[in-house]
């Protein structure tokens, strides 16, 4: 155990030194909506929640996504959609449905079975909202 702990910190230390994606932040600068236009965007109804049925036919279509954190850490991304899959972990257990790009990055995007397929990032009761673009 203690291995694969060491193995694990390794990866991850590699990852950060070579990240194989632009980081966040500099996603953030080429994004078509802000913080801002995102969280008015749920506030007068525009934004919807997103479900699993909802990004299947959203497959191949640029979204913007909010979900809200905790004391104002929100968080935004932009992304083409592309698959909706179970995480399988390392130990071979099969996860929840998460949501990926169309180049196969993780969103980190949860669809929990407790919430009728929506979409949620990290807790249960912290649902991930979209706005599709005009391609």
């Amino acid at each position: 155990m203690v291995a694969y702990v060491q193995l694990s910190l390794y990866i991850c230390a590699l990852l950060i030194q070579n990240p194989a994606e632009p980081a966040a932040e500099k996603r953030a600068e080429n994004m078509k909506n802000t913080i801002e236009t995102m969280r008015e965007a749920v506030e007068n109804g525009t934004a919807k929640i997103l479900t699993t049925s909802i990004a299947e036919e959203l497959k191949g279509k640029t979204i913007s996504t909010i979900y809200f954190g905790y004391r104002g850490q929100d968080g935004i991304d932009e992304f083409v959609v592309g698959e909706v899959k179970n995480e399988i972990y390392a130990s071979g257990k099969i996860g929840p449905l998460c949501l990926f790009t169309s180049d196969g990055r993780n969103t980190f995007i949860r669809a929990h079975e407790v919430n009728c397929s929506a979409f949620t990032c990290s807790d249960i009761d912290r649902f991930v909202y979209f706005i599709e673009h005009e391609n």
